[in-house]
């Protein structure tokens, strides 16, 4: 698990899980860093979610889907990215936002 990973001296690696249909979890996550853990910048960020759940066509793609579609593979990693960024900047090296995603979640392959 991510927890076994070597880390460089003087970091650490504290894994916050995320509820990617919420629009709150992002913020309060980054909260929880600061006041639980101390944390002052991060130096990377990891956004590791996709779903595909419909691999039909969008032209027949039931709206709920596709909208559930959105918020994880767009929405969530947007919300991410805005709750992260002023802590990403304060970041003493060059800080990264890392996206991992799958080609089958992209709205590009609902043909």
């Amino acid at each position: 698990a991510l927890s076994a990973l070597t880390v460089a001296e003087g970091s650490q690696m504290i894994v916050v899980q995320l509820d990617c249909n919420s629009e709150t979890d992002a913020q309060t996550a980054v909260q929880t860093l600061r006041e639980e853990h101390g944390v002052t910048h991060l130096d990377v960020v990891v956004a590791n979610a996709a779903m595909a759940t419909n691999f039909g066509p969008a032209s027949t793609m039931p709206l709920e889907h596709l909208q559930a579609h959105m918020m994880v593979n767009m929405y969530a990693p947007v919300l991410l990215f805005q709750a992260t960024r002023l802590m990403l900047q304060q970041s003493k090296q060059q800080a990264k936002f890392v996206l991992i995603g799958a080609p089958i979640s992209t709205i590009t392959n609902m043909h």
